[in-house]
């Protein structure tokens, strides 16, 4: 069950419609109660989905991240590298990368050029600098190297979640592919 305040956009009605059809959205399997579906449970199913890598050396820099991250409801992964990155990203599938730049090991610069060869997907995976560098040319030289974006340190939260909603949640093509299928069987009907 659920419901949307009008006007609703067709994309969210395919989400809520998939939630509500969904085996997921029927709650607590013990007690046998269903979640109402609203478009506050669709976003936050939404936020729950999309799965970051955060490759970041840096201790203090590691929990504030996470901890902004995770607070604003997204999943994240931590690598300390950028070779630890690449060896993440062939076991695991992620929505996003959040880089720093300098790194032990493997920068984030060289990091991004290896991402941006490998074959498939992968390849093309959203990667945002989060680096302390802000002086002129910093952000240039990160999109000259393949990243998306540029987030200057100390991050600040609502920038973090406007980089995460651009790059990782309009960028999951099953949201939009689902909420099609979902809206084209409910127009056959």
């Amino acid at each position: 069950d659920g419901y949307l305040v009008k006007p609703v956009r067709n994309s969210l009605l395919g989400r809520c419609l998939q939630m509500v059809l969904s085996e997921g959205c029927h709650g607590n399997a013990e007690d046998g109660k269903r979640n109402l579906v609203t478009r506050h449970s669709v976003k936050e199913a939404e936020r729950r989905s999309v799965k970051i890598l955060l490759v970041e050396d840096n201790r203090v820099n590691q929990k504030v991240a996470i901890n902004l991250i995770t607070r604003a409801g997204f999943s994240v992964e931590l690598a300390e590298n950028g070779q630890e990155a690449l060896d993440m990203l062939q076991l695991s599938s992620y929505d996003m990368l959040l880089m720093d730049c300098q790194m032990p090991v493997m920068d984030g610069f060289e990091a991004t050029k290896r991402i941006r060869e490998l074959k498939g997907s992968r390849a093309s995976i959203p990667i945002v600098a989060m680096t302390a560098n802000a002086m002129e040319g910093d952000r240039q030289r990160c999109l000259d190297c393949g990243m998306d974006d540029y987030l200057s340190k100390p991050i600040k939260p609502d920038l973090l979640v406007e980089m995460i909603n651009r790059y990782a949640i309009q960028n999951q093509p099953t949201v939009q592919q689902h909420s099609d299928e979902v809206l084209s069987k409910v127009n056959e009907a």
